[in-house]
């Protein structure tokens, strides 16, 4: 994985004025990358091992300052976060136990060999590093859903090969996002702001051509 993790996040709170009161702690410092060390009790730059043990990652800080009413009762916050090699998990359970939100959200690292997706909340964590969105076991039903939908194989297969094809011409990214939420039930909120053309690698267009080719 790359040196750099990008953290797109959505805080999902009971109430507006909850997540309003969230995004009030921050915008308060004179330097953005202290606003989360600030958030965690620091008065100073942390050393490696304590933003290890309280955040997650030897640094981390955020893009922006976080952005509450979102969502349709607007009790969604949204923030990035980019960290150093690894999501910074405990940072996201502390604010998940502290705020009595829950949070999900995706990972990129800065070459895109890697993708994380997460969930905390007051007593569950849950995190997975993915090569690939798509799996060995999933590549035929997404076949099979792609004739539901009827797409063009044919196509589908020629833009297999190239990347940029099978982004611009026949927008796969936006296939294989629907197919991940329409038919493996994927919640659309890890899919917050995420370009489409994030949701597949090479590996992936390998095995979809691999696939279509025993038709």
């Amino acid at each position: 994985m790359a040196n750099n993790i990008f953290s797109v996040v959505t805080l999902k709170f009971k109430t507006p004025e909850a997540g309003e009161a969230f995004a009030d702690k921050f915008g308060n410092c004179d330097m953005l990358d202290m606003e989360l060390y600030k958030y965690l009790g620091f008065d100073d730059y942390p050393s490696r091992s304590e933003a290890i043990d309280h955040g997650g990652a030897k640094w981390f800080w955020l893009h922006d300052n976080p952005q509450p009413g979102y969502g349709e009762d607007e009790t969604e916050v949204h923030m990035c976060i980019e960290s150093a090699w690894y999501i910074p998990n405990n940072l996201f359970e502390t604010i998940a136990k502290q705020e009595d939100c829950s949070i999900t959200g995706y990972a990129e690292d800065e070459y895109r060999n890697a993708w994380t997706l997460f969930e905390f909340n007051q007593d569950f964590d849950d995190y997975e590093v993915y090569d690939s969105f798509l799996r060995d076991d999933t590549i035929s039903q997404f076949k099979e859903w792609c004739i539901d939908q009827k797409v063009d194989l044919n196509l589908l297969y020629e833009a297999a090969d190239d990347p940029g094809i099978f982004e611009d011409e026949i927008k796969g990214g936006e296939l294989i996002r629907e197919f991940l939420i329409d038919a493996l039930n994927w919640s659309n909120v890890f899919f917050h702001d995420m370009p489409p053309e994030f949701t597949y690698t090479y590996n992936d267009l390998t095995l979809i051509r691999e696939e279509l080719a025993t038709i």
